[in-house]
């Protein structure tokens, strides 16, 4: 999850000393395209990091190795036995077998430093990562990643952003996401303000440009439709009060609606690279203004800031919220249970909303670029560091890829005509929605397709020219459901996505993405955050939940109150972070 990704690092471990903790081999091995052996050569590094003799694993001899997954990712794997897998594990010999933390990731994270019992390898996208080098457990792979030309190949010019920090060039691991692309056209992903298609359609397929005209739409459905499936109709719901997701719902659409890019709970001046608390927009103020008035006139759900996600989940799924401000994959197992149990005019359609859509583009979308935080991390124990840099480099191959999307040939695709055809009853299965579950875990396709395992995202082609990641627009559109396919024909789209701006159209930053960063690097600004989101949540809160005439005053209250939490701590240490960013990414 975007908001999730984070940290780069600060303190650096001497190369020779973390290869010694994993009693292995000090050079990075080359795999060929088809990885059925290990090279024995080296290439000369183009760095400072001098390349050791050549190792000589077997990757003939399988090896099992454990992996710790913080934050989230790989949520679909916990071994490599399905059918792709078991290849993978024929051409690397590496099994990788998981481990996903109940509860707080954090807690588990401590016990793991505190006790020095390191798996073989951690996969994170927020700041495990400092705290891992800062405990001298993470190696050092800057001369590995350099000699696998797959890898180098795979990331190109981004390369440099696997780097750790200006004082220390160490590269450790080997990234968490995927190249800039555009999504596919179908479901849009990422926030959007949505309403439920029944709205849609009986309004006459209106625009919904503004706030005000998401409001009206609202309101008009609340009034004629006081109870939906014998319960009674909420307007609009958030939720706030379950960790992290209060970003998502609450405060990221005061950015979005005003028109500027997602750098998380900062905006950088393009000009300047000066970082400040987005929250001192008054743009921004004036969507929370919005919420205030939303709530006076009892179309916000008075349990926005209480409910517990699952509660909100339950509420979408029952088919009685008219409109969510959210990201999809925020509430999407909830919307595909209202539109299956209450049905197909309970899920919902997206809609790019701005205060100003005459002098606002909608930049939410800004890609990232590919982003080097983390990703997957060898540990200071690993049983062999070299065999699993080996892994990665097939992982970055081509025939990786086409194995990771369409699987076995023979087995799930053919060639016909020089291309991959999927075999119809595999096709079928993989499209089935009521399959696609037990299909992937079954056959692996599309399993091993995360980011943080070198997947590409859409838009590429492989050598012969075809795209890498299958899709038939003639299929997906049979895919929608009737009022779904009646809808985007009135807005003239074939996916909901083409509703907005693709992310090739926004131009990126130098700096990537403010919510990559480290923030929090000191033990003082570590404090400054929690004050600072603590107080957020809270003062956001009773603003929104105030009278309206007290609106201003309980604003001037928030922004008093990051002030003496020591706010310009954090917009300093972020705007040196940018710096710094640019400094090494050469830009």
């Amino acid at each position: 999850m975007k908001k999730k990704i984070g940290a780069l690092c600060i303190v650096a471990l001497l190369f020779i000393t973390t290869i010694a903790g994993c009693g292995q081999q000090t050079s990075s091995t080359s795999t060929t395209s088809n990885a059925t052996t290990a090279s024995t050569t080296t290439a000369t590094a183009a760095s400072t990091t001098t390349s050791a003799p050549a190792p000589t694993f077997d990757v003939n001899k399988v090896e099992e190795f454990n992996v710790l997954v913080l934050g989230g990712i790989g949520w679909d794997l916990s071994d490599m036995n399905d059918e792709v897998g078991k290849v993978i594990t024929q051409k690397t010999g590496v099994k990788l077998n998981f481990e996903f933390p109940v509860g707080d990731w954090n807690e588990k994270l401590a016990l793991v430093i505190a006790s020095g019992d390191y798996p073989d390898i951690i996969v994170n996208k927020d700041t495990a990562v400092t705290q891992l080098v800062n405990a001298g457990a993470l190696v050092d792979l800057k001369s590995k990643i350099q000699n696998s030309p797959n890898i180098v190949k795979y990331l190109g010019d981004y390369q440099k952003r696997l780097t750790y920090s200006v004082d220390d060039p160490s590269y450790y691991g080997f990234g968490s996401a995927n190249m800039i692309d555009d999504p596919k056209p179908d479901q849009y992903w990422g926030l959007a303000f949505s309403l439920q298609n029944d709205v849609v359609k009986k309004a006459g397929f209106p625009q919904v440009k503004t706030l005000q005209d998401y409001e009206k739409q609202i309101t008009d459905y609340v009034k004629t439709n006081p109870t939906i499936n014998g319960s009674p109709t909420i307007g609009l719901s958030l939720v706030a009060a379950d960790g992290w997701r209060w970003k998502i719902s609450v405060t990221n659409p005061a950015f979005a609606s005003s028109g500027k890019p997602d750098d998380g709970e900062w905006y950088i001046d393009p000009v300047t690279f000066k970082a400040t608390s987005h929250y001192k927009d008054p743009v921004q103020k004036e969507y929370f203004r919005w919420l205030n008035h939303m709530n006076d006139i009892g179309l916000l759900d008075p349990e926005s800031f209480t409910q517990s996600y699952d509660a909100y989940q339950a509420k979408i799924a029952s088919g009685r919220v008219v409109g969510l401000i959210d990201a999809l994959w925020e509430y999407d197992k909830a919307r595909k249970q209202a539109s299956e149990t209450v049905g197909p005019e309970r899920d919902y359609t997206p809609f790019p909303v701005l205060q100003d859509p005459t002098n606002m583009k909608w930049s939410i979308d800004r890609s990232a670029g590919y982003v080097t935080a983390g990703g997957y991390m060898i540990t200071k124990n690993c049983k062999n560091v070299d065999k699993i840099v080996n892994f990665f480099n097939y992982m970055a191959s081509e025939e990786a890829q086409i194995l990771k999307e369409w699987g076995i040939e023979g087995v799930h695709y053919d060639i016909v005509n020089g291309q991959r055809v999927f075999k119809p009853e595999v096709l079928a299965e993989k499209m089935d929605p009521n399959k696609v579950i037990d299909f992937r875990k079954r056959t692996g396709i599309g399993r091993y397709s995360d980011p943080a395992l070198y997947s590409p995202g859409y838009g590429w082609k492989t050598s012969n020219g075809q795209m890498l990641q299958y899709y038939d627009p003639n299929q997906l559109w049979n895919s929608y459901t009737p009022i779904q396919q009646e809808i985007m024909n009135a807005y003239n789209v074939k996916g909901y996505n083409q509703m907005f701006p693709l992310p090739s159209t926004i131009p990126m930053s130098p700096w990537g993405a403010a919510w990559t960063l480290p923030i929090g690097q000191t033990e003082e600004s570590k404090v400054i955050v929690g004050k600072t989101e603590e107080i957020t949540l809270q003062d956001v809160a009773r603003a929104v939940l105030a009278k309206p005439a007290d609106f201003d005053a309980e604003w001037d209250k928030f922004m008093k109150d990051l002030d003496n939490a020591n706010i310009k701590t954090l917009e300093d240490e972020v705007t040196n972070l940018v710096s710094q960013r640019m400094q090494m990414w050469g830009n």
